[in-house]
């Protein structure tokens, strides 16, 4: 589940942004040498895919040959630095993990994605290739229910598996998005609703048990979560209330009753 601190507006830092200068040379200053790193468009998505993720693979791959030991001396502070300035510069992923996340969904469904992006004008070929993976994937993750790329998701035969055994509960349940819940989709809704409910009146009327019909999601705001957690706090206030201090404990497991033993039968060895 996400917890309370990892829920944060869609927001993008200014400072990030005004220093994103994807097609320009990154040159850091190094103990006071200027060193012209590789531009990312250069490198093989391999390649770059491994030094975003590995500080050795980065001074291998994207450091010039006659500063890679000057580089190499940096402390962890120090090469933290420069990899977060060059991320910034050229538009990477925020973290190695966005990239090896935007890379595995082109890789599974670049063809659907493609033919969404084009639809908007937008060439996804050209963001990959100039390495502006951080633009590329919030279009992705932007995309809407009704997109090819959401169809494919959803006609996954492997990640249908893996969802299905995984462990989920009803916070976890899908919520419509905000920015999809047009008054149409509002209307129609509460109608699913009103039938859901009217439905289970006339199974009930007839003596038949009625189905359980859960109402249809609908967007949550962070003042749904907030109502959530406070509903959570104050039930378990009532429960710590209720139960008697301190835990119960577990009552003591029944030993078997000992073997009858028939006439004639040989004892058992004697324990030393």
């Amino acid at each position: 589940m996400t917890s309370r601190s990892e829920r944060r507006p869609g927001g993008l830092p200014l400072e990030s942004a005004d220093a994103e200068r994807p097609h320009q040379h990154l040159v850091a200053r190094v103990r006071g040498r200027l060193i012209r790193l590789r531009h990312a468009a250069t490198v093989p998505w391999g390649q770059l895919l491994q030094a975003s993720s590995n500080w050795w693979a980065f001074v291998a791959v994207l450091v010039p040959a006659d500063a890679r030991q000057l580089v190499g001396s940096l402390s962890w502070d120090q090469m933290a630095h420069l990899v977060r300035v060059y991320r910034i510069h050229h538009g990477l992923g925020t973290c190695a993990v966005d990239d090896q996340r935007l890379a595995g969904l082109i890789a599974r469904y670049g063809r659907a994605i493609e033919q969404d992006l084009a639809g908007r004008g937008i060439e996804l070929l050209a963001l990959w290739q100039q390495r502006r993976w951080r633009c590329l994937l919030s279009l992705v993750d932007a995309l809407p229910r009704h997109s090819a790329y959401v169809e494919a998701l959803c006609d996954d035969d492997e990640l249908a598996e893996y969802l299905l055994t995984a462990e989920t509960s009803a916070a976890d349940r899908a919520w419509t998005p905000l920015s999809q819940y047009t008054p149409e989709l509002e209307m129609a809704t509460n109608l699913y609703d009103r039938l859901g409910e009217l439905i289970q009146a006339v199974t009930a009327s007839a003596g038949a048990r009625p189905p359980k019909i859960r109402p249809y999601p609908r967007p949550r705001t962070a003042a749904d979560r907030i109502r959530h957690r406070r509903a959570q706090d104050r039930h378990r206030t009532l429960v710590a209330r209720m139960l008697p201090d301190g835990p119960q404990p577990a009552p003591a497991p029944s030993l078997p009753p000992p073997p009858v033993r028939a006439a004639g039968d040989p004892l058992p060895p004697h324990p030393r």
